[in-house]
């Protein structure tokens, strides 16, 4: 869980605060705003003076093994960057636990998602279920 903790001191229209994912190497895995859903979007039109936090959550088993950095933004899209920090924070992901960890070689990219696999038999009709 990321948090974002900020404090306005006049109400903003539009403001968004946002990270920026990326490998040491500065391969952009992924941006994300606190507004990109369209709920969020119209009911934080505007945000009053005061103190927020922003929480973003990154899923379980998304990154490979390896050294990522987040970048943080507050800004209104196009107009004014209120906020900017292209290295908040680095972190390490440790594959210990991670998808895939029976096979030896070294997953390729930096994402590493634990998807849900299905193997059917058409001869007998069997279904085996992954996670």
């Amino acid at each position: 869980m990321l948090e974002i903790e900020y404090e306005l001191e006049k109400q903003i229209k539009g403001l968004r605060v946002g990270i920026y994912l990326l490998t040491t190497q500065g391969e952009y895995i992924f941006t994300s705003f606190d507004t990109d859903d369209a709920r969020l979007y119209e009911s934080q039109t505007v945000r009053e003076a005061g103190r927020y936090i922003s929480r973003c959550e990154i899923p379980a088993n998304l990154l490979n093994e390896g050294r990522y950095v987040v970048g943080v933004n507050a800004s209104t899209y196009m107009i004014k960057r209120y906020f900017q920090d292209d290295q908040a924070l680095l972190f390490n992901v440790d594959p210990a636990g991670a998808p895939g960890m029976q096979w030896i070689e070294t997953r390729l990219g930096p994402i590493r998602p634990a998807l849900s696999w299905q193997i059917e038999n058409f001869e007998n009709g069997d279904k085996k279920h992954g996670k």
